[in-house]
């Protein structure tokens, strides 16, 4: 129940697809909470960009243990990822 920012830095070159930094959060016996289309996370990145800062906030559900940060690329290309966070907010 506890809120957390969730984020850092993306470059893509991109031939199509998608990238997106996701969070995936599990109960006490490792079973996920969210079905997977519906994973909180930051934006969905279709083109190739420079370096971009994205984040987002995120309200973890009550039964939530764990919590698996996942960094997702689909289709043809390349990306890169730095820096990336999860803290509570407010920063403790």
């Amino acid at each position: 129940g506890r809120t957390y920012r969730f984020g850092g830095y993306v470059r893509t070159e991109l031939q199509g697809g998608a990238v997106q930094m996701l969070l995936a959060f599990v109960d006490r016996r490792g079973a996920f909470i969210h079905e997977v289309e519906k994973l909180p996370g930051c934006r969905q990145v279709k083109e190739t960009q420079a370096w971009v800062y994205d984040s987002v906030e995120v309200t973890a559900p009550k039964e939530a243990t764990a919590v698996d940060i996942r960094l997702l690329i689909t289709g043809k290309g390349r990306v890169w990822f730095d820096n990336i966070e999860f803290y509570q907010v407010p920063w403790e």
